[in-house]
C-alpha cells in the first residue's frame, strides 16, 4: 500500500518515514548533479538539516521562497 501524501514540517518528535528518506535521496542527487559538495543525512527523519537542504534546492531550482516550517 503506498504511503499517504503529506507535507513535511518540523515537528516534535520529527516526522519519519520512507517518504522522507526518498526526499533526502532526491535532494542529494540534485546537489550531486549541481556538483555541490553537500549531502543531507539519509535517515528518514525530517528535521532542520533536511528542511534547510530543501530550501537550498528550491532556491537553486528558482522556486520562489516561502516560509518553511
Amino acid at each position: 500500500m503506498p504511503e499517504e501524501q503529506r507535507t513535511f514540517t518540523i515537528t516534535s518528535p520529527p516526522m519519519k518515514g520512507g517518504d522522507v528518506k526518498r526526499w533526502q535521496e532526491i535532494l542529494n542527487a540534485q546537489f550531486e548533479e549541481w556538483r555541490i559538495e553537500f549531502q543531507v543525512p539519509v535517515d528518514g527523519e525530517y528535521s532542520v538539516p533536511t528542511r534547510d537542504a530543501s530550501q537550498m534546492a528550491l532556491f537553486g531550482l528558482g522556486i520562489k521562497p516561502v516560509k518553511m516550517k
